[in-house]
């Protein structure tokens, strides 16, 4: 079974995308914070990650860069998913490392077929 780890401050999110992922078979770490997420990167496997970018503390992109900096994440596909809509936001996720971009609100079978094409199952 693929992992997932989903990161949003705002916990309604978290469990709305958790939920749809468990509920498409992957197993789901949930992360309220940068911070929180960080603890996860002890070595366990995580397939993907699917992060907020507009967080207190952490932004999507310092956490993705903070995630790549540790052995063993440095391939670790990460989705960024936010209301932001301008293209510096987006530059700086990319520049980050992360794998893609998704605004919300979004689709949510749009959102789960890109993580099946993500993780190829």
């Amino acid at each position: 079974m693929k992992t997932i780890l989903v990161v949003d401050d705002f916990k309604t999110n978290t469990i709305v995308f958790s939920g749809v992922l468990r509920r498409s078979g992957y197993d789901v770490l949930e992360a309220n914070s940068g911070a929180e997420a960080l603890k996860y990167c002890d070595g366990r496997t995580i397939d993907l990650m699917v992060s907020d970018f507009n967080m207190p503390g952490m932004t999507g992109a310092q956490l993705v860069r903070s995630v790549k900096s540790f052995g063993g994440y440095q391939n670790l596909p990460v989705i960024i998913l936010s209301s932001e809509k301008g293209d510096k936001v987006r530059q700086e996720a990319r520049d980050a490392g992360a794998y893609g971009w998704m605004t919300k609100p979004m689709d949510i079978e749009k959102f789960l077929k890109i993580v099946k094409n993500i993780l190829n199952t």
